[in-house]
């Protein structure tokens, strides 16, 4: 029989070759493929950069549109002044901004400004584009870019061109702005030159690199060719060459070596591999995890040990889904389908059919027989430690750790989806802001514990003053939001708050301790008041405020007015930071008189905030936003420095000896050195202690009565003159005047500014001037606005008086005029 021809094949250095060039062919389109890339991307930063500089036009544009509606212009002067602004911006030399209407009719054109005000909607361009129109429909729609052909500024030639224009609705305005991309080819070119450089070079040098390597390659592989022949038909005797290399024909070689050897080790590795078969299944039997096998049709044919305290027997031959429990099955065989389908491996979790309801995980791997999948291997783990602790983080991540109240996070998820209800049915919900008054001064009391305590015992509260449909959450600390769906109106709302205000009024058992405590509620309204979590929050926390301004212990319902107060506390508070850092702060001082005499004697110092927003603003307006924030005490130091420097320049001048009265704030005397910095100003100045009276509101002296006592007693000892100020409106009583040793009664003006048409409010200055005698102490009278005022009080026998009708408040230099119109203090007129 003639031989059988050999089919036609390609030896090895044939091959190589081959492959090489083909992986130059594959360099080479990846480099065309990377050219056309970069030209797109090249294009598309001019697009980007010119779709920028748009922006840039139409937020200058909107900038004096905001200025319009803050009121610093009308409409038409807006316009005006942003047309102005964009004509004269300039970049890259010559580019420029355009401005058009809706309609097509141009509102600028800085390079042909005769046809600003023409309708251009329908002017094409050399190639037929109506590129005005373009722009304008392409502003509307987020700013497309247009490409067209246009001259360049005193030329003829069109030039290609891309623009993007971008619409400012408000004014129903396309602004926008183009660039010439005539230079993008060349620009292209100079960057391919630097890329393709170094391909090229690569290119040539790998051609070089291939042939050197297939032809180092095919010699000895031929060689070890027909060393394998020889050992096919087992003539072991040959020599096998080149097994010294390290290189891989090095390793080729060696490897026909151990083929030789193979024969003579088969036994030996047979014994081996048994006995590594005997090893792995130790491993599976005694593996912690769960193993199964099954086959195509889901039935177990192999498990390492049973399942929920079954014997093996009892699990092989049947199905995994057999020991998951009902509600899980259609997930595990949902799992098991994906896998035979797929090929792919797959996991799932499942809760196990037994009494203990435990958890289990599971990954699934095909058993592949070639490219038929014949089973597969289930690997399960319990997990049901794991899953506990899973669901023990989502708890907390959506619940306060303390009260076991749904958190803000999960508050606001609930109640957007009350939103979503109310909208549906056409109905209101409510949210109600809780936060308990003077919390932190229990929480110091009781300490920290004592305080979770009582956060508990208020949660519990709360949740008995709402109703089933409700929902109760913990803001942060002593704050509270109730969220109430399905609200009829707002006496729904009202009577959940009164609700939990009379609920509140039983003190609280704190560990034996009976501890009393109110809280503010401020209450908004969906639709009306916002249609979110944040913008109601908001709201309701406003009111929530109102309410503590109001007195605490009650509740108020948002209306618009508390926003603007809001914003303006926000204004001011933050203006505060910086008051004293720019010397906005001034004094004025009004004149204190001798009632019988009319001589003057002193000044109350009365602080003035220059607002450079603002204007001038009486201490009305910022000092308890000053008292909330701590910043009084920065503040009162600056005040007391102040004021006695310049009584002590005064008096330096030559001018008659007068006593300066400063108001302090409770704040001062709890969270500042009051001590200290009296001391301190009194040094600087080089002031009589004597000449120096401070003024107390009897709210002061009784927060903190015991501190209080000792800063009063240790100031009285350097000769500081103290009254309590407002008398009559606090905490009156005789206690507190016997304990602190004031000087001066200043009676509040509320009883002052009626005494000529009130008995009873003259009925209670000449008691007050009366105990004041009593006790040794003086009285001065605030607000006397009239003669018939200062007469009454004369024959009150009131000692000292001020108010407008006596002086106004004056800066320094109008006081110091008054002290100058005589040697000695004359009546002032």
């Amino acid at each position: 029989m003639p031989k059988r021809a050999r089919p036609f094949t390609l030896n090895i250095s044939v091959r190589l070759m081959l492959t090489g060039i083909i992986g130059l062919i594959g360099m080479v389109l990846l480099l065309v493929a990377a050219m056309h890339t970069l030209r797109s991307q090249m294009l598309d930063e001019r697009i980007e950069k010119v779709r920028g500089l748009a922006d840039v036009g139409r937020g200058i544009v909107a900038s004096y549109r905001q200025r319009a509606l803050n009121g610093e212009f009308d409409e038409a002067e807006a316009k005006a002044r942003a047309v102005a602004r964009l004509r004269d911006l300039r970049y890259q030399g010559n580019g420029y901004f355009f401005i058009y209407d809706e309609t097509g009719t141009n509102i600028l054109l800085p390079y042909l400004p005769d046809r600003e005000g023409r309708n251009f909607i329908d002017l094409q361009d050399a190639n037929g584009v109506f590129f005005i129109k373009e722009l304008i429909d392409g502003g509307r729609n987020g700013g497309s870019p247009v490409f067209y052909r246009f001259p360049r500024t005193g030329t003829e030639l069109a030039i290609d061109k891309v623009g993007v224009a971008l619409s400012f609705e408000p004014w129903r305005w396309v602004i926008g702005t183009g660039v010439y991309i005539d230079d993008l080819d060349a620009e292209f070119a100079t960057e391919l030159l630097h890329l393709s450089l170094i391909p090229i070079i690569v290119v040539l040098a790998s051609a070089g690199a291939i042939f050197l390597i297939a032809r180092s390659v095919s010699r000895p592989l031929l060689k070890l060719t027909g060393v394998m022949e020889r050992l096919s038909r087992r003539d072991f005797d040959v020599e096998v060459p080149f097994r010294g290399r390290g290189d891989e024909i090095g390793a080729i070689a060696r490897a026909v070596a151990v083929f030789r050897e193979n024969g003579m080790a088969r036994q030996s590795a047979e014994e081996k591999l048994h006995a590594s078969e005997r090893h792995l299944m130790v491993i599976t039997e005694n593996a912690p995890s769960l193993i199964w096998m099954i086959d195509a049709k889901g039935i177990v044919t192999y498990a390492n040990r049973g399942i929920s305290g079954k014997e093996r027997d009892e699990v092989i031959g049947g199905t995994v889904i057999e020991w998951v429990c009902e509600e899980h099955r259609e997930r595990v065989e949902r799992t098991l389908g994906e896998v035979f389908s797929t090929g792919q491996p797959g996991r799932c979790e499942f809760m196990g059919l037994n009494d203990e309801r435990r958890w289990y995980s599971t990954r699934t791997a095909p058993v592949f027989d070639g490219r038929r999948i014949t089973g597969a291997v289930i690997i399960t783990n319990d997990v049901t430690d794991r899953k506990a602790a899973e669901a023990q983080v989502e708890f907390l991540a959506h619940h306060d750790a303390l009260t076991d109240l749904p958190n803000r996070i999960l508050g606001k998820l609930l109640f957007d989806q009350i939103i979503i209800q109310a909208e549906r049915a056409g109905s209101r919900a409510a949210m109600l802001f809780f936060d308990l008054d003077n919390f932190k001064r229990v929480n110091d009391s009781l300490g920290h514990a004592g305080g979770d305590l009582l956060l508990k015992a208020v949660a519990d509260r709360l949740i008995d003053c709402v109703r089933d449909s409700d929902l109760v959450v913990r803001q942060s600390g002593d704050e509270f939001i109730i969220l109430m769906p399905n609200v009829g109106d707002v006496d729904d709302v009202s009577s959940v708050a009164n609700k939990i205000l009379e609920q509140l009024r039983p003190p609280f058992d704190i560990g034996g301790e009976l501890v009393s405590i109110s809280a503010s509620l401020g209450a908004v309204v969906f639709p009306e008041d916002g249609g979110s979590f944040d913008e109601l929050f908001k709201k309701a926390d406003t009111a929530a405020r109102f309410a503590k301004d109001a007195g605490r212990n009650t509740y108020r319902f948002f209306t618009e007015q508390m926003n603007a107060n809001a914003d303006e506390y926000l204004r001011i508070r933050t203006g505060l930071r910086q008051a004293l850092e720019r010397g906005e702060f001034l004094l004025h001082y009004q004149p204190q008189i001798v009632v019988d005499s009319g001589r003057v004697i002193g000044a109350e110092a009365l602080i003035r905030w220059n607002h450079p927003e603002l204007g001038l603003l009486a201490p009305g307006r910022f000092i308890s936003i000053a008292e909330d924030s701590g910043l009084i005490v920065p503040i009162g130091e600056w005040v007391l420095g102040e004021a006695c420097r310049q009584c002590a320049a005064w008096q330096a001048e030559g001018l008659p000896r007068i006593t300066i009265a400063v108001n302090l704030s409770a704040v001062q005397f709890k969270r500042g050195d009051l001590l200290e910095v009296v001391t301190r100003a009194l040094r600087q100045s080089k002031l009589d202690p004597s000449c120096l009276e401070l003024e107390m509101t009897e709210s002061a002296l009784v927060k903190d009565s015991s501190t209080v006592m000792k800063t009063v007693e240790r100031l009285k000892s350097l000769g500081v003159i103290f009254s309590i100020d407002d008398f009559g409106t606090g905490y009156s009583s005789l206690a507190y005047l016997k304990q602190f040793k004031v000087d001066k009664l200043k009676i509040d003006q509320s009883f002052v500014r009626e005494i000529t048409q009130s008995a009873s409010d003259a009925a209670i200055v000449t008691a007050i001037v009366a105990l004041a005698r009593s006790l040794g102490l003086k009285t001065v009278a605030e607000g006397i606005e009239s003669k018939e005022v200062l007469d009454c009080l004369r024959s009150c026998g009131c000692d000292e008086a001020q108010g407008y009708h006596l002086g106004r408040p004056m800066p320094a230099g109008a006081f110091a005029e008054i002290l100058r119109r005589v040697t000695n203090p004359q009546p002032v007129q």
